[in-house]
């Protein structure tokens, strides 16, 4: 067995981190994107759609603006992609009231031209760059514009346009409507549910490690610990801890020490079972849960772990270097407290760290539930 590092002068700088493509996309604004990029399909197809109708009924005023108004779609979803929502969505807005009160003018009430104006409350309500009375305002002046627009085009009627192709687009609107809402609803509902397991995941990962922070690893305790008393099968915790790990952090600061347990993450978590649960416990601390586990292969696990961090090349300006780590292991006694678990396992930790370090210590209970002296493994 190789002993823990005893020289920490051949130690220099880690090798650069490689870092992750960023993305355009603020995972914050993850909402609005998803929903603007489906809107923006939509409105793009519905205003192509409407070009050969206005020209088919000699309004071609509303036919050539309907190809700059599919160019402001196809460019807003262009600056969505890009990150820029929020001009994008500003843009949409703007489109979508200025082609309802140019139509609505030209074609009248009956056309059904002022429907697009309804979803835009919708789209105003998830803004949330909006503050409330800026939000409110916007508000009352899309209704203030509907009811305007009603009693000022209400008895409009084109000429030489047909009752029955009114009614048409009256329908057309209808379902473009509700196509929309639909949209906003789905993607809203779907980019939350997504946005609530992200959050989940960060409020019980660690950042650094990527393993299972505290509070996650508290959760699967009070689980194994409740299916123990119920089945009786026991389950064993393995606590270790990274050997002279302050001397590294002094020497050669922070980022080298972040670089060192994240690379002994990987290793814990590649080198444990299947459905064993390995968690950051605290600094260099690893909490190890290992289900459905009695000593003899608690112990085995634990060994396996410390040869893996052991075996794992390190390097520092070409120069290679070892990382050990001590390991405490307790078997969890049945209508014992968790906490009083842990303490064993981490007495155990103690004594492995004041024996000689990079090695397994085990603490037990007799039939009694009195503790027995650590027992060294390795």
């Amino acid at each position: 067995m190789c002993q823990p590092i005893a020289l920490l002068d051949n130690l220099v700088m880690t090798r650069p981190l490689e870092t992750a493509p960023t993305s355009r996309v603020n995972p914050d604004n993850d909402r609005i994107s998803t929903i603007i990029n489906y809107v923006c399909y939509l409105g793009f197809a519905a205003h192509v759609a409407f070009i050969p109708l206005f020209f088919s009924i000699s309004v071609p005023f509303l036919g050539w603006f309907n190809f700059l108004s599919a160019g402001a779609w196809l460019f807003a979803w262009w600056l969505n992609g890009r990150g820029r929502h929020w001009t994008a969505l500003n843009l949409l807005t703007a489109e979508v009231v200025v082609h309802a009160v140019l139509a609505v003018l030209l074609l009248g009430w009956q056309s059904g031209f002022h429907t697009p104006l309804m979803p835009l409350i919708t789209v105003i309500m998830i803004n949330p760059r909006l503050k409330t009375r800026a939000m409110l305002t916007q508000a009352l002046a899309l209704v203030a514009l509907y009811v305007l627009l009603y009693a000022f085009t209400k008895d409009i009627v084109p000429a030489g346009i047909s009752p029955w192709m009114l009614e048409m687009m009256t329908y057309m609107h209808i379902g473009i409507v509700f196509a929309a809402l639909c949209i906003v609803s789905y993607f809203y509902r779907q980019a939350s549910i997504r946005a609530e397991k992200r959050m989940e995941q960060l409020a019980t990962t660690d950042q650094l490690t990527g393993l299972a922070n505290r509070r996650k690893m508290r959760e699967l305790l009070d689980q194994e610990t409740s299916r123990t008393e119920r089945t009786t099968r026991p389950f064993a915790l393995v606590l270790g801890d990274v050997d002279l790990f302050k001397k590294i952090n002094d020497t050669f600061g922070h980022d080298f020490g972040d670089y060192v347990l994240r690379t002994v993450s990987d290793v814990l978590r590649e080198s444990a079972r299947e459905h064993d649960s390995v968690a950051r416990w605290g600094g260099e601390e690893f909490l190890i849960l290992l289900p459905e586990t009695e000593f003899r292969g608690a112990l085995d696990a634990a060994e396996r772990l410390r040869a893996a961090v052991e075996q794992q090349p390190f390097s520092h300006e070409g120069e290679s270097f070892e990382v050990t780590m001590t390991f405490g292991v307790a078997v969890y006694a049945l209508g014992e407290d968790i906490a009083e678990t842990m303490k064993r396992a981490d007495r155990a930790l103690y004594e492995g760290k004041h024996s000689g370090r990079n090695r397994v210590v085990a603490h037990l209970v007799d039939v009694d539930g009195r503790q027995t002296s650590a027992r060294e493994a390795v």
